[in-house]
């Protein structure tokens, strides 16, 4: 005779079932996320939001092709409209660019679906006018995401590139303090955030960025492309 379990006992092994199934998604989902790598190489990559500016992205690409240095600028859309020809030395010095989103959205896990997509597609579109094959790295504004953007970028194919050391940060007054957070902490493998866009203050992220290279260098270390990195 076949015994049937309780209705309750049943219930309950469904319930569990489909708690790991989600849990193992998420898991899933958050292995699409870098916020550096796992390297004995004295590598590390720089990285810069929010830009093209008309101002700061062209003094950084001085400082970097002062000292040979690549890096990866994580652009905004709309700003990628309105300098195209900064975007252009970007690409023809040789660095990287990752989408930022079309309008930099203040705090994108209160999208919809739809926005977060069209936010997605758009910035992509802007920069393929510039880079001929497609850009699948991606950093959402702030570092702000929830699993559902992190779902939706992963279902178009996106990594989600994070950092682990920021240079830039509100409490720290001076470009020689900004320099310091990164080179007093820094670890092979580490991805460094600094920008470019949006505020006057931009200029100590290039004063610094002149700092961290140069004293990272003397460190031995050799700087790379997120694409490279990954």
């Amino acid at each position: 005779m076949v015994q049937h379990l309780p209705q309750k006992f049943t219930a309950g092994l469904i319930i569990v079932l489909v708690i790991m199934i989600l849990v193992r998604q998420e898991n899933e989902l958050s292995k699409n996320i870098v916020y550096s790598i796992s390297t004995d190489k004295k590598i590390v990559a720089l990285t810069f939001d929010d830009g093209p500016h008309p101002i700061y992205t062209p003094q950084l690409l001085d400082i970097l092709g002062k000292y040979h240095v690549k890096a990866t600028f994580f652009m905004v859309g709309s700003s990628i409209k309105k300098y195209p020809l900064i975007v252009k030395q970007v690409v023809a010095k040789g660095h990287s660019i990752g989408n930022h989103t079309y309008t930099h959205p203040f705090n994108m896990t209160a999208y919809s679906k739809a926005k977060i997509t069209e936010e997605l597609n758009k910035g992509q579109t802007a920069i393929k006018e510039f880079v001929k094959k497609p850009v699948f790295i991606f950093r959402p504004p702030k570092g702000r995401f929830n699993q559902k953007v992190i779902r939706i970028a992963t279902q178009k194919g996106y990594r989600i590139v994070l950092w682990s050391i920021c240079g830039d940060k509100r409490k720290v007054k001076s470009p020689e303090r900004m320099a310091q957070c990164v080179t007093q902490n820094i670890h092979a493998g580490d991805i460094i955030l600094l920008h470019d866009g949006t505020f006057d203050s931009r200029w100590k992220d290039v004063e610094a960025t002149n700092l961290i290279i140069e004293t990272l260098l003397k460190k031995g270390y050799r700087f790379v492309t997120i694409p490279e990195l990954l």
